[in-house]
């Protein structure tokens, strides 16, 4: 009985998150994206469609892959940003956002695929660190 309490704690405490800052061409993978896909060295961001991307474990370095930082679990301020003009430019112009507003993107694991999926439908809009409009 105790163990399904731990096991509900931690599937509630689990936030699969992608964060796009549009004013910085940058964005951010949660810290536990890369604990769920299985602490990975390398994932890789596959888009599959306008609003669908996932991002994807790997253990060798592919095209189009980033390596996890050596730090994100080490120190508190630990984070997996990427700076990718390109990526971020295109996938706010194909789902008509705002490229000065910062998105927060909520992921869903695939166990089977063990593979985060996005969708860029579901997502909150944060200035200043305070949402200020959530999507479905």
């Amino acid at each position: 009985m105790e163990m399904d309490k731990t096991i509900n704690y931690i599937k509630k405490s689990v936030r699969l998150s992608f964060s796009i800052y549009g004013a910085k061409d940058s964005l951010n993978i949660s810290r536990d994206v890369i604990r769920i896909l299985g602490f990975p060295k390398f994932v890789s961001i596959r888009i599959k469609d306008r609003n669908h991307f996932a991002v994807v474990p790997s253990d060798v370095k592919e095209q189009m892959s980033f390596s996890v930082p050596k730090n994100l679990f080490t120190t508190k301020s630990g984070q997996f940003r990427i700076t990718s003009k390109g990526f971020v430019t295109t996938i706010l112009a194909r789902n008509n956002l705002d490229k000065n507003v910062t998105y927060i993107v909520k992921g869903t694991y695939s166990e089977k695929e063990n593979v985060v999926f996005f969708n860029m439908e579901n997502h909150r809009i944060v200035i200043d660190g305070k949402t200020v409009k959530e999507t479905k």
